[in-house]
Parts: structure tokens; sequence; C-alpha cells
């Protein structure tokens, strides 16, 4: 006896959910097969997914099921089955599509010269299902084009589901070359399941060794899920080149490699008044520099923009990704707080109490903060450690827009917020 349903469950959307998961992870592993500088993905644009290589496009329908038979496994394609039918009544809507400038055949043929149809779906073959041998048999010229067409005429006065006869008959309408040229193109993907491994597989395949699969498979994941969110949000196209991928993603498969980030020797030049610097004055306030030690303002000027255009090229070039330039930002600050603590640890009392000696020690204890960061040797990762000349000039770069201070009122002094 069948078990009934709640109205809840009746009305839930998990089938519409893994639809789109199952769409999603098709894109992404198309995406990672993309080879050519010419060639582009798109979704929920010209078709579920489609790819376009030079002058040549693959539409792509995907039709995803959760029935299962009574063994367990997912139902297979019938005859009559919808999934086809609609599919390909959809190819035929895109293929006649006057508002695509394709109402005359001509228009049709050329695009369908130029066009593959490729059905993928996580159903089998059904044992009784000859559409498919049929249309392989015309495909290799086993059959005529009469005979193709007495199949369809077969299939359509067998069944009374309205929808898929006026889908067939639409098929039987078209021209007998439109036909040719549309069956030469029909591809079908079928028994498609597990597709995290299949880009796994592909990520593998990139040279990522396989302790490092995981990482970048979640990296790009949650990269790409957030890229496409903001570009629907915006009411944009779903739409990525080889070319934008490979600049974007590149970093998130090194997290997956041995990758050392290079530190260039790159030409900057400050043409500003070196004084005027916030991290020059607060070096000034604490007496590690004399307001006329105007070649070595310009020295440690010069080590901030190593750091500093070595750091913007990286971001640039995509050689880094926004969490992990975030993460080095975030434990450089933690390597500061914990000397600024370690060396203020009297001052703060003089500060609350407003001893007279309070501007002499905080003085003299912010040197020794400043000393103790200036030997700190950053770390990106396990795999690029910094050295030290670098390494001050994050810090100065940090001082410089007052991120951090080295006196222990900082933020009241140089902070027009306090904050």
């Amino acid at each position: 006896m069948a078990k009934n349903r709640s109205f809840a469950d009746s009305t839930a959307a998990d089938d519409k959910l893994i639809g789109f998961e199952y769409q999603y992870y098709y894109f992404f592993d198309q995406l990672l097969q993309l080879k050519d500088t010419d060639e582009k993905i798109g979704m929920e644009v010209k078709d579920d997914v489609h790819l376009e290589m030079g002058n040549k496009l693959i539409l792509i329908q995907l039709k995803h099921s959760v029935r299962t038979n009574t063994k367990g496994d997912v139902i297979s394609l019938k005859e009559r089955d919808s999934d086809i039918w609609k599919t390909i009544h959809n190819w035929v809507n895109i293929t006649n599509d006057s508002n695509e400038g394709r109402a005359d055949a001509s228009a049709q043929e050329e695009f369908l010269k130029k066009t593959k149809f490729v059905l993928v779906s996580n159903k089998s073959i059904g044992r009784r299902n000859k559409f498919f041998d049929v249309i392989d048999d015309f495909k290799c010229g086993v059959i005529t084009i009469h005979k193709l067409r007495s199949y369809l005429t077969q299939l359509s006065e067998g069944t009374d589901q309205v929808d898929i006869k006026t889908y067939i008959e639409e098929l039987f309408a078209q021209q007998d070359n439109w036909i040719k040229l549309f069956a030469a193109g029909i591809e079908f993907d079928l028994g498609v399941d597990d597709l995290i491994e299949r880009i796994k597989k592909s990520i593998k395949g990139n040279f990522v060794p396989e302790n490092g699969v995981e990482t970048v498979f979640h990296s790009i994941n949650s990269r790409l899920r957030e890229e496409i969110y903001k570009i629907i949000k915006e009411r944009k196209k779903v739409l990525i080149t080889f070319d934008e991928f490979h600049r974007k993603y590149t970093p998130h498969f090194c997290l997956g490699r041995v990758n050392k980030l290079p530190v260039r020797r790159l030409e900057a030049f400050f043409d500003g008044n070196v004084q005027e610097q916030n991290f020059i004055k607060q070096l000034i306030d604490i007496d590690d520099l004399d307001e006329s030690d105007i070649d070595e303002m310009r020295e440690y000027t010069s080590i901030m923009l190593h750091a500093k255009t070595n750091i913007e090229q990286w971001q640039r070039n995509y050689e880094i990704t926004n969490e992990k330039m975030e993460d080095f930002i975030s434990n450089s600050k933690l390597e500061w707080r914990n000397a600024h603590k370690e060396a203020h640890f009297d001052t703060k009392d003089l500060y609350r109490t407003k001893d007279r000696d309070f501007e002499k020690i905080n003085i003299v204890n912010a040197r020794k903060c400043l000393h103790q960061v200036r030997k700190v040797r950053l770390r990106l990762d396990e795999d690029t450690e910094f050295d030290i000349k670098f390494s001050n000039g994050k810090y100065y770069m940090l001082s410089d827009r007052l991120e951090l201070g080295w006196v222990y009122d900082w933020k009241k002094r140089y902070k027009e917020d306090g904050r």
C-alpha cells in the first residue's frame, strides 16, 4: 500500500534543489575542461549549460531524477520519456528562433551545422528504449529518413500524453535535411551521477597532488558559488571564458601544490613628502627617526614600497586568493599585537593613573615594540616565508594605513575617531 505524503512533503523543493546542484556541478566539471583561449562556458544563457568553441556551439540539457526502481537504482529513460521529448522540443525551438534571425530554413540549417546537442542525465537507457538505436542507425545511414519518420509516427500514435505527442509531431514537421542535420548533432551522456568525483579527477589532472585535491576543490567551489551568486544578483549572464577562469582561479590550484610566492624586484617611486607619511610620523614621534634623517626616511619608504608593489602585483595577477591575503594580514597584526602588549605591560598602568612619567616610558616601550616587530619574519604559508626587508615593509604599510602603531595610545593620537 502506498504511503500517503504530507502536504509539506508534496510541496518540498528537494527535486528542484538537487536538479540545480546537478546543473551547477556539471557546469563546474565542464569549466575545468576548457583548454583554449577562444572557449567559454555559460549557464542558463543559451541552454542549461552551453559551450562555445570558436564558431562551434554545444547546447547541453541536464535532467536529474531522484526516482528509483524496486532495486534502488535510478529509473531508466523510456522511449516517450518527457526528459527526452521536452529536451528535443527546446532544441527545435532554439534552432527555429526567429528572434535570433533563424526564421528561414537556410539560417536554421547553418545553425544546425555548427551546433551539437547533448542530453545529460543520471538516468540510464531502458531495455525497451529503441529511440537511441533508431537515432544511431539513422546517423550511420542504416535506415532512411522515411524509416525514421515511420518510427516517429508510431511513437506519436502510441501515446495519450498530449504534450509528448505534440513534441514528437513538432520534430516530425521539420524538413528532411533539417532532421538529418539535427540527428547528426545529437549526443546522449547517460548514467552521469557522481559529478563531484569527476571534478576531483579533473583537478588531479591539473597536476595537483592527491593530498591537495580536497583543498583545491573546496577553494574553487566556494569561490565559484560566490561568483555565480553575485553575477545572478546583478542580473548579468553566467558566462566565463577560458582566460578569465585561468586568471582568477590559478591561485586556487596553487593551494594544492608546493608553491612559493615570488617576491620580485619591482621599481616603485614615491613622489610626495616622505615626512608626511603616517608611518614616518610615528617613527619620528618615538625618536626612532630624527626629522633631519631624510635619507633614512627614503630608505624606509623604499622598503615599504617593496612590500606594497609585490602585494599589489600578486593580487592583480590573481597569484593569491583574497582569503589567503586576509589571513596573512590577520596573522601579521597578531604578531604586532603580541609584541605591543608585551612591550607596554607597564605602560597601561601609567596611562590609567596619568602618571607624569607616562610619556617617557611610553616612548621607551614603543621602541621596544618596534625593535621586536622588526625582527619578525612573516609567513604567508608553510611554503612562503618572507625576509626581514619584506616583513618590515609590510609593517610600515600597516602603520601608514593606521592599522597599527607603536605607542600605547596610538589610536587616540593618530586616528581621527580614536578607534
